[in-house]
């Protein structure tokens, strides 16, 4: 599946150099046009693009192409789930159809358009030196590198068996946001220690899984006993892919029947917050159809950078727990206990 996105990553940079030594586009990579660029720049690490980065890009795919036959099985897994690839495939084709927009017509735009795309690609690509020249993975943790892949695998094969197909007709493939914010730094401890807290609470009757980024901390959940029957899922997201300004411009589907949450106690799961649009929407439609008793809201993370102030998330959700900003309270005996113990579930899970 990856070796795909590998291979047209490699036909994407060979059009992209064509298409670079138009005069038009030289001034956005060469960052000389009037593009307001501060608040962008924020979000990111890495604030420019060169070329040199879709030279290393190119020869490392063209690298792992080559060798992947002598890859051997741990090796084709871990290349399997990285879904830095995935991402990077649908920038460079976001940046193919933008820049030929670009070169018929200038429009400032477009040009914030391109010069974003850029900085995102940027970043993703100083990722891959991150794990492919530093040799990050061989530095974790057994214990952590075992229990990253499993549930990366674990993940995805709920994904295909169960949701893929409420997404067909989506433009992005499915990218595993826990996966890829983590398997370079090793599970977690916060994510586990948030977790087994609110279930020990047993504060919530129900969780709602937001779709598609919430899906593996939610079955982290599961896996840590919350009770399976009390799961619910929902899709909400962009329509046709074009840009959200608001929560309205979002579609909402209900996966899972959600009658029985009416009057009840809710915790909504997703990965990140940036604008809050999505979080937004499903509170809204929650709210409206069946008037929970309280609704929090569970996250991995709130984007750095994001335009979506906190003291607006407390008018929203009863109370809102970020994992990462959470205080770890289980020692590293209790947290090896846990993963050992999740190890050997996904694993009978997975077989």
């Amino acid at each position: 599946m990856m070796l795909k996105e590998i291979k047209e990553i490699v036909v994407s940079i060979e059009q992209i150099n064509k298409t670079h030594n138009n005069n038009k586009l030289k001034l956005i990579l060469e960052n000389k046009i009037n593009i307001k660029q501060e608040k962008i720049s924020k979000l990111l690490k890495y604030k420019t693009f060169q070329k040199k980065d879709l030279i290393y890009l190119y020869d490392l795919c063209k690298n792992i192409i080559s060798n992947y036959k002598k890859f051997n099985k741990d090796e084709k897994e871990w290349l399997r789930y990285n879904y830095q690839f995935s991402e990077i495939n649908l920038y460079l084709k976001h940046h193919i159809k933008n820049s030929k927009k670009y070169i018929k017509k200038k429009d400032k735009k477009l040009a914030m358009a391109i010069f974003i795309n850029l900085l995102f690609l940027r970043n993703k690509i100083e990722y891959l030196r991150t794990e492919y020249k530093k040799k990050v993975l061989a530095k974790l943790d057994s214990l952590d590198k075992e229990l990253i892949l499993l549930l990366a695998k674990y993940t995805f094969i709920n994904y295909k068996k169960k949701f893929h197909k409420y997404f067909k007709n989506d433009l992005k493939s499915f990218v595993d946001q826990f996966h890829r914010d983590h398997r370079l730094k090793g599970f977690p401890s916060y994510i586990l220690s948030s977790t087994q807290s609110i279930i020990s609470k047993k504060d919530y009757n129900y969780i709602i899984c937001i779709l598609r980024g919430g899906l593996t901390q939610t079955l982290l959940f599961e896996l840590l006993d919350f009770s399976k029957n009390k799961i619910k899922y929902v899709k909400c997201g962009r329509i046709h892919g074009k840009h959200a300004k608001t929560e309205n411009d979002l579609s909402f589907k209900e996966i899972s029947s959600l009658r029985q949450i009416a009057g009840k106690k809710i915790l909504i799961i997703d990965n990140n917050l940036f604008n809050g649009n999505t979080v937004k929407r499903v509170c809204s439609e929650l709210n409206e159809k069946y008037k929970p008793a309280k609704i929090s809201l569970c996250l991995d993370y709130i984007c750095p950078g994001a335009p979506f102030e906190k003291k607006k998330l407390a008018k929203l959700f009863s109370k809102v727990y970020e994992a990462k900003t959470e205080r770890v309270t289980l020692n590293k005996s209790e947290l090896r206990k846990i993963k050992l113990s999740l190890i050997q579930r996904l694993k009978r899970n997975i077989n």
